[in-house]
């Protein structure tokens, strides 16, 4: 259903189409499924040439250089709440980690109706998350995280926890994500670090009756849906800063020292 002059923004996965997991519209589960930018060439070009089928039609009200990262940092946040955490109205939503992927998802919990809050290091991202929908905020530079979180939930802990860190210190950001857990609680890990363990007490997750979740990227219809909610307005895609295409390095650079809120997004002209 696409034609020429069409504006699109584009998901990355190249699904095979074929295998069950494609079948059941899990192509984020394809073993066979090259993504842009990693297996494929294409992402630091001027011009790009994807299925048919991964080209998902947006609204002209919504600039380019927001629907670049609609497939990524949103669909995300998308998956992990939406089909891996259910996250349900009135529930407790914590989210660690407020880059591109944590903002997002701090958005999309206030649009379910939970009760989000958000946890950084950082003083402008904290704030800029309240202006995003986070009920609470908490540094966790300066506060006790599992102390503050247990204190604004009347000791119950939270019905679902979101971990976006990542990097070197996700094993001490899971050990507090378990202890911020409820009864019952889910823990959706989204940040991760090669070679670094996951350790808990197998006595406690059983009384604790907790269920822990991996979740990567999204599916096709992920990225359609979330479209809807920004086409709608409920969704914002945060863009902090944008690079010409010639001024990749500096956009890399930028990322490496000093992750910011939401994504960079290059321009080709």
């Amino acid at each position: 259903n696409l034609s020429a002059g069409d504006r699109v923004t584009v998901y990355p996965t190249r699904s095979c189409g074929f295998c069950n997991y494609c079948r059941l519209g899990l192509e984020n589960y394809c073993s066979d499924a090259p993504r842009t930018g990693f297996e494929l060439d294409g992402g630091f070009s001027e011009y790009m040439k994807v299925l048919g089928r991964n080209a998902v039609k947006i609204s002209s009200d919504v600039p380019f250089e927001l629907a670049a990262i609609i497939p990524d940092a949103m669909a995300t946040a998308y998956h992990s709440l939406v089909q891996k955490a259910k996250t349900q109205v009135g529930e407790t939503v914590v989210v660690i980690g407020l880059g591109g992927l944590g903002i997002h998802t701090v958005q999309l919990a206030s649009v379910l109706g939970a009760r989000v809050i958000a946890i950084d290091v950082v003083p402008e991202k904290i704030t800029a998350a309240q202006s995003y929908g986070a009920d609470e905020v908490i540094n966790a530079a300066s506060e006790d995280t599992v102390t503050r979180v247990m204190e604004l939930t009347g000791g119950s802990g939270a019905d679902v926890v979101v971990e976006g860190v990542g990097g070197e210190v996700v094993p001490r950001v899971l050990d507090d994500c378990f202890k911020i857990l409820r009864l019952g609680g889910r823990l959706v890990v989204m940040g991760y670090a090669y070679g670094k363990d996951l350790t808990v007490d197998t006595a406690q997750l059983i009384y604790g009756q907790w269920n822990v979740i991996g979740t990567r990227a999204s599916t096709l219809q992920d990225v359609v849906e979330t479209v809807k909610l920004v086409e709608q307005g409920l969704l914002k895609p945060v863009v902090s800063k944008t690079f010409n295409l010639v001024d990749a390095n500096d956009a890399l650079q930028m990322l490496q020292d000093s992750p910011p809120l939401g994504r960079i997004v290059l321009t080709p002209f």
